[in-house]
């Protein structure tokens, strides 16, 4: 395109300017030639415009693909941030209890049995001492001596129905970062939430109570003590401590703490559930037949095969009852990581981490030896969970270790020979 213009310089002489303008296209830019010149002399210029609709387009493109790169490396930047975190945690968790063993000459207890009063035609009354999770005891050692000096030790039941027991209720709300692995996103500020269990060995009942509910002596009591003192045990027991001499199998050879995740639904609530839920009910009905567990060796693989039933019942739309680890559901009973029961405060081998099915039992909470129930380690952590042994060392565990390996790790005395796992 050629443009002539006629001025006048200073000597109102007329002067010719003419101006060439010149586009083309350069890869994907798109350049501009402008060629001014008059009567004496030429002057180039070349000068540079935006961008296209095409071009745009392209300048696009390339970011999302830079992104879609990028990005899972972000998540798995902070996913190993999180898990170096949780690392921590447990091993702060596995120093704390050998330093209450220094002091005390014994770890804390595993649980102890509640001073229950059961009144007929009425059920369990009063304001008992006990159903103490170990983490409570290590309170002091991690910094959190001002909550343990708050904590009413002679009234540890906690209920907001009747009957009333509220000397302990802040204890719902206090979310403590030392007990809560930060890659599960369920934890809430303010609520008393839990992402880790102790060891309850290959045992699939939920305590040490002497007396049944109508305060007979308790037909299950002899057989759970047995399991529970004997090659079956985990690293803590029920109603008594242990020392490092309990640990024939070695501490390096023996879980202590490991993972648990937070299940979404309780037993008011309704929705889609998934693994880290506790079912302890199906259509109504218990899961587990109890006399199953009144046996020597105990009759786990029935518990484990009823708990795959009931997650397949409830998984085609079978109607289930939940519990939770939130501290702030069913009246407040059970604050995650105060209560020591074994729905709430630890984890059994009778399934491999991270197991496919629903964590299950009984028809309540299971805390009495005719109680029966299966929880696994789990968290959300890729294809393993995270455990601290008796020797305060953090281990990885993949979910496809041998059944038989994990269920050897979680004895204190049962004699196998484990070698490297």
């Amino acid at each position: 395109m050629v443009r002539f213009v006629e001025e006048k310089d200073r000597d109102e002489e007329p002067i010719r300017r003419g101006i060439l303008i010149h586009r083309s296209v350069v890869g994907c830019v798109s350049y501009t030639l402008i060629l001014v010149y008059d009567d004496r002399g030429i002057k180039m210029q070349t000068s540079k415009r935006g961008f296209t609709l095409i071009e745009l387009l392209v300048v696009i493109g390339i970011i999302a693909l830079l992104i879609s790169l990028l990005l899972p490396a972000v998540q798995q930047a902070r996913e190993a941030s999180r898990r170096i975190q949780c690392r921590h945690n447990l091993k702060e968790i596995g120093l704390a209890m050998h330093n209450y063993h220094n002091v005390h000459n014994a770890f804390p207890p595993g649980r102890m049995s509640p001073s229950m009063i059961w009144t007929p035609g009425v059920g369990y009354t009063g304001c008992w001492v006990g159903f103490v999770s170990p983490l409570v005891h290590i309170l002091p050692m991690i910094g959190q001596g001002n909550v343990y000096a708050r904590i009413d030790h002679e009234e540890t039941r906690i209920r907001n129905a009747s009957p009333l027991c509220t000397n302990n209720n802040f204890v719902r709300f206090i979310s403590l970062p030392a007990f809560q692995c930060p890659s599960d996103p369920a934890h809430q500020s303010g609520v008393n939430t839990n992402s880790y269990r102790m060891n309850w060995g290959v045992i699939g009942a939920g305590g040490r109570n002497t007396d049944d509910m109508f305060g007979q002596a308790d037909p299950y009591f002899s057989t759970y003590s047995e399991l529970m003192d004997g090659g079956s045990g985990g690293a803590f027991t029920d109603n008594g401590s242990l020392s490092f001499a309990a640990f024939s199998d070695g501490t390096s050879n023996t879980l202590f703490y490991s993972e648990r995740i937070l299940g979404n639904l309780d037993s008011s609530s309704t929705g889609t559930p998934f693994d880290g839920n506790y079912l302890h009910r199906l259509a109504g009905a218990k899961i587990v037949d109890k006399d199953k567990i009144n046996t020597i060796p105990i009759d786990n693989a029935f518990i484990v095969t009823a708990c795959a039933a009931a997650s397949a019942a409830v998984d085609t739309g079978t109607a289930g009852s939940w519990r939770t680890d939130f501290g702030n559901t069913n009246d407040g009973e059970e604050p995650a990581w105060f209560f020591g029961s074994g729905g709430h405060g630890a984890f059994n081998t009778l399934t491999p981490p991270n197991a496919t099915t629903y964590d299950c039992g009984a028809g309540s909470i299971p805390d009495s030896p005719n109680e029966p129930f299966t929880v696994a380690a789990r968290s959300y952590h890729t294809g393993s969970v995270l455990a601290v042994l008796a020797d305060g060392s953090v281990k990885g565990v993949s979910d496809s270790i041998d059944l038989s390996v994990w269920q050897a790790a979680s004895t204190r005395a049962g004699g196998e020979g484990l070698g490297d796992w």
